[in-house]
């Protein structure tokens, strides 16, 4: 239904302003950005609280957020397909550093740490930022400075899990952000995209035009 009515809205506006089908199809995406990443959010948290994992939750899907609105990625086909990955997913990696965490210690942290930045680090500087047909970036000068701030992004992150491990030994959080930003860097390569993809394979029902949120 609110799907519906997002394309009935932007139609009405196309012809209003004289929209040509590919403004239309950017100011769609615009529109559903707005409507379905808090829709998504919440659900992605109730589901997180519900199996108590809800702070390792968040703090995984803001440093994936970070990321993401610099580097772009992968997308799915429907915002349904999307709502439903997002809450697979985050909720998954939230889950993931709160059991695991506990049985990490101080070196290991910095290990685990260092070794995620050495993976992340190559997959943003070549594949970022991975624009989607709803969201082109045609300009080098964009793209140039996109790809500057997504690999700018990455080392800030690095840097807070760095001085978490060394200040508040906060590893559940330290692991946490890291798990969202290794999944928003796999998000950037081939691989990313083929296993995103899978979602919309499983996906009942097919719509047109292109459709992406923070947390494809």
């Amino acid at each position: 239904m609110t799907l519906n009515l997002t394309r009935s809205f932007v139609t009405y506006l196309g012809k209003k302003l004289d929209l040509t089908a590919e403004q239309e199809d950017v100011a769609l995406f615009g529109l559903k950005t707005l409507v379905y990443t808090p829709i998504t959010l919440f659900f992605i948290f109730l589901f997180a609280w519900s199996l108590g994992c809800l702070w390792a939750t968040i703090w995984a899907t803001s440093s994936a957020f970070a990321l993401r609105h610099y580097s772009h990625g992968a997308h799915n086909n429907t915002p349904l397909t999307c709502m439903i990955k997002s809450i697979v997913i985050y909720t998954a990696l939230g889950k993931i550093a709160l059991l695991a965490a506990p049985y990490l210690t101080r070196p290991v942290m910095l290990l685990v740490t260092g070794a995620g930045f050495l993976l992340t680090l190559p997959a943003v500087w070549r594949c970022s930022p991975a624009d989607s047909p709803a969201k082109p970036v045609t300009d080098p000068q964009d793209r140039r400075w996109l790809r500057l701030a997504a690999i700018i992004m990455t080392c800030a992150i690095v840097g807070i899990q760095i001085i978490l491990i060394f200040t508040l030994q906060a590893f559940t959080a330290v692991l946490a952000v890291g798990l969202g930003l290794w999944w928003q860097a796999f998000t950037l390569t081939g691989s990313g995209h083929r296993f995103v993809t899978l979602f919309d394979n499983l996906s009942f029902r097919k719509e047109g035009g292109s459709h992406e949120t923070f947390s494809h």
